[in-house]
């Protein structure tokens, strides 16, 4: 059976307080009509039908030429069902997706998917077992155990047991591949510890009740802790000689055994990016890459089937086409290149263009609601060393509330979402549990005269032209914004460019790749960075609050590198931070460990208020509308009244199993796949 459920339900706890929005012709959005009540997929966990053993016939021809077992010994003993978003697809195609050419795979992922232990339901609330059968936590909260799902295989036919398991905590942790263990791991600062119960569970083990593990498991992390240890094992300095492996490594010029070991053993989100010999879990298996393209097959192995027991996926195999810029990347999405756009790299400014040109690209175009506390968001370095006359001004609450008022938020939802986004501070979004509409509103008003009479009041007087303002130096009020998501072209950040010169601050911007990014915004060296605000909703806020707690060393934070590093680090490095970066981190690491959600729900709207009455980052406008590009042959995806949400609270396409999507007769020319 199937039950309804409304959109209050369906938007409860993913994050979305307005609906997404169908834009319509080139101009602005339609007006929004009252959602009726749409039909959901059944939770996987109460689906029972039968497996029937239907496959491809690109696999029944390997079958019959005695390449391939038959399917019903691919299958494992009680495959996962996934009950399609509309109808039982059909098999066959190739259809292509998108993705920057430098840059991490996100966007590409829509097209080979991605598996974790457990996964995030269709419901958008609730955690499912996914690799796994079933899940259950103890009374107090300390461990968990993960019981497999028997028959499951890897895409080389191997069994998948609790050994994969073992190899990730024993082999992969150990000091050589990780000498500082994953945080999310960790309760009170001690790492969890591992039990192999029997071939097929497994327990994780804290030394603190730890209610959001599940949660981790649903998302990013648990996409990352499951290897093939019988492939994984021969680069490996456990079951291998270490001079082997180092000649080995060398032969391919790398520089010790561990690169090699994760250039040829390492999956990345249960993906191989590498190596086309690793075996993966995921429905598709890597066949070739290049330099302008990944191209991924069917895994003859998967242990998923549709509601009438076929075989998953529809589609044989998968093209991801690397993509340069963003003038590429429109160009391919208007003629119709690509299959499926669900990433970032549509700009929303650029609706008009997608819209107007569906006919002839043969795609639709639809808008879903980004999950974003702030589409972007301004993070003055509060411990930039280089410039200490400009650290003192950035740490001065005043002159980061007088930036604030300087932004016209109004106008950034008009020009840049058609009047659609949310002004608002960077902070979490409306269904969220910890949201509180005072803090979202605070200092948001657009007041140039506010602006400027903080920024008198700190003594940074007007020059001699009246155009720019001076530091106590005497040097002008200046300073460059390193970035790594090309803000040239972003309508948002040349209108706060504006803004910031109006109240007399000259600021630019400096593109630069992500790898120099990720050096440089950890290693205090950019006086301010820019990003977008997501984690705003109850699934990542408690998991990973970046933006708003001093924990992240990483390439997405330069609010205060140096005060983040000495609590991190127990103050053995870094500066020693005001208190009230210690009472954040205080708060989170009570907030992990508390199963009272009230208590829960209290420590996060005081995480909420600091950052609000402090400003350590300065937002912009949320909750905008994201463009999707869907080919027009393109079955099973998931209509804005079924929830269909853009975001990485959700794992970008996670929850809607884009190993149903399939592609209806008659294929495009391209779509066709001969392997």
């Amino acid at each position: 059976m199937t039950r309804k459920f409304t959109r209050r339900e369906v938007f409860r706890l993913s994050g979305a307080a307005a609906t997404g929005a169908v834009l319509v012709a080139c101009g602005g959005p339609a007006a929004e009509e009252p959602a009726a009540e749409a039909e959901a997929p059944m939770a996987e966990e109460a689906m029972a039908e039968e497996a029937m053993g239907k496959e491809s016939p690109l696999l029944a021809k390997r079958v019959a030429a005695g390449d391939l077992p038959p399917v019903e010994e691919r299958l494992p003993l009680n495959p996962q069902v996934v009950q399609t978003w509309h109808e039982v697809g059909t098999y066959g195609g190739m259809f292509t997706v998108g993705n920057p050419a430098a840059g991490t795979f996100h966007s590409g992922r829509t097209g080979v998917g991605q598996e974790g232990v457990c996964r995030i339901g269709t419901d958008l609330t609730s955690v499912v077992p996914n690799i796994i059968e079933s899940f259950n936590i103890s009374a107090d909260g300390r461990e968990l155990t993960l019981n497999l799902r028997r028959g499951t295989k890897w895409s080389d036919g191997h069994p998948h047991t609790a050994d994969d398991f073992e190899f990730w905590y024993v082999d992969m942790l150990n000091d050589d591949l990780a000498p500082s263990k994953p945080g999310w791991l960790q309760t009170s600062g001690n790492f969890m510890s591992f039990e192999r119960v029997d071939d097929y569970t497994v327990k994780f083990i804290f030394t603190d009740p730890y209610p959001f593990i599940l949660k981790y498991l649903a998302h990013y992390n648990g996409t990352n802790v499951v290897y093939p240890k019988h492939y994984g094992k021969q680069f490996h300095a456990s079951y291998v000689d270490v001079e082997e492996l180092e000649a080995q490594a060398q032969e391919r010029s790398m520089d010790s055994w561990m690169a090699l070991f994760i250039n040829m053993a390492h999956l990345d989100e249960g993906i191989p990016e590498h190596n086309p010999d690793l075996p993966t879990l995921g429905p598709y298996k890597l066949l070739e890459k290049t330099e302008t393209h990944w191209l991924f097959e069917r895994n003859p192995y998967y242990w998923k089937t549709d509601q009438a027991g076929n075989q998953l996926p529809y589609i044989d195999a998968s093209f991801i086409k690397l993509l340069q810029d963003r003038e590429i990347q429109d160009a391919a999405f208007i003629s119709g290149e690509v299959d499926i756009e669900f990433g970032w790299m549509p700009n929303p400014s650029n609706w008009p263009l997608y819209k107007s040109n569906e006919e002839q690209g043969e795609y639709i175009a639809i808008a879903a609601q980004n999950l974003t506390g702030s589409v972007l968001h301004f993070q003055p370095n509060q411990t930039y060393e280089a410039d200490t006359a400009l650290r003192d001004i950035f740490r001065d609450v005043r002159f980061r509330i007088a930036l604030s008022h300087s932004i016209n938020r109004d106008e950034i939802s008009e020009l840049a979402f058609f009047g659609r986004a949310t002004p608002q501070q960077a902070t979490v979004i409306p269904a969220c549990s910890f949201y509180e509409e005072e803090y979202a509103k605070l200092n948001i008003e657009y007041d140039v005269d506010k602006a400027n009479g903080l920024l008198d009041e700190m003594g940074l007087a007007w020059d001699s032209n009246n155009e720019w303002r001076l530091r106590p130096d005497g040097e002008r009020l200046s300073w460059t914004i390193e970035s790594g998501i090309d803000p040239q072209s972003n309508t948002v950040w040349q209108l706060c460019k504006g803004y910031f010169a109006a109240v007399g601050c000259d600021v630019s911007v400096k593109t630069v790749t992500g790898e120099l990014i990720s050096e440089r915004y950890p290693g205090n060296q950019v006086a301010m960075g820019i990003w977008g605000a997501d984690k705003c909703t109850d699934w990542l806020f408690p998991l990973t609050p970046q933006f708003w707690v001093p924990y992240n060393l990483g390439w997405e934070s330069t609010m205060y590198p140096l005060w983040t590093r000495w609590i991190v680090t127990d103050g053995e490095t870094g500066e020693e931070p005001p208190d009230e970066l210690k009472l954040l981190w205080d708060l989170w690491q009570e907030m992990k460990v508390t199963t009272d959600e009230a208590r829960q729900v209290e420590l996060g709207k005081e995480i909420v208020r600091i950052n609000a009455e402090s400003m350590y980052v300065i937002g912009t406008v949320a909750l905008p509308p994201h463009p999707v590009i869907i080919k027009d042959n393109l079955g099973n995806m998931p209509t804005i009244e079924q929830g269909l949400l853009f975001g990485w609270d959700l794992y970008q396409f996670y929850p809607y199993h884009s190993e149903q999507l399939y592609l209806k007769q008659p294929l495009h020319t391209r779509q066709e796949y001969n392997a």
